[in-house]
């Protein structure tokens, strides 16, 4: 607030104010923030990444999947977690083969110690079981469990970063997936 207070018009943060309002559940204005942040500089790939962000918690899935790829496509090196929001956004239009893909691009871009790989395995296999590829998925959850296995998806599911229905949808794949 304090560099708004000193740059109303400063899109990094204003990028950040919108992390902040969707975190709140203010889906309505973090999209109106990253939307102007956007707006300030169409071809900075983070805050456009970060727009793709607030789409997908506002429940705008086709332009989130749109404004990713922008991202993706501005960023020659883009971060891994890029891909992730790909997936999610990916996952939450049916979109499951294109989803399982991010999420392996995002695994092998990301350091395998990093704090966020179980969850990113976890979607890995629920979208491989989603787009039909049953072994795959099979193995993907296996390592889940080799790499934790403590992990139990109530756990993972705390983690409320989408719409709670598509939370719903990938949990019950992914109970259908390790009873199988």
């Amino acid at each position: 607030m304090k560099a708004m207070a000193l740059e109303e018009f400063n899109p990094d943060a204003l990028s950040l104010l919108a992390c902040v309002k969707t975190e709140q559940a203010a889906f309505e204005e973090a999209v109106e923030i990253s939307r102007k942040a956007v707006s300030l500089t169409p071809r900075h790939s983070p805050n456009v990444a970060v727009y793709a962000v607030t789409l997908l918690r506002a429940g705008e899935y086709q332009a989130a999947v749109q404004k990713i790829k922008t991202a993706i496509r501005l960023s020659p090196f883009c971060p891994a977690w890029y891909m992730h929001v790909l997936g999610s956004c990916s996952f939450a239009i049916g979109g499951y083969e294109q989803a399982a893909n991010a999420y392996q691009a995002c695994l092998a871009a990301s350091d395998p110690d990093s704090a966020f790989m179980p969850v990113v395995r976890v979607w890995l296999a629920i979208c491989l079981s989603s787009a039909g590829h049953n072994k795959a998925a099979k193995s993907a959850s296996e390592e889940v469990f080799r790499l934790d296995p403590n992990f139990h998806i109530d756990d993972w599911r705390q983690f409320r970063r989408i719409d709670p229905a598509l939370q719903d949808r990938a949990v019950k794949i992914w109970n259908q997936l390790v009873s199988a």
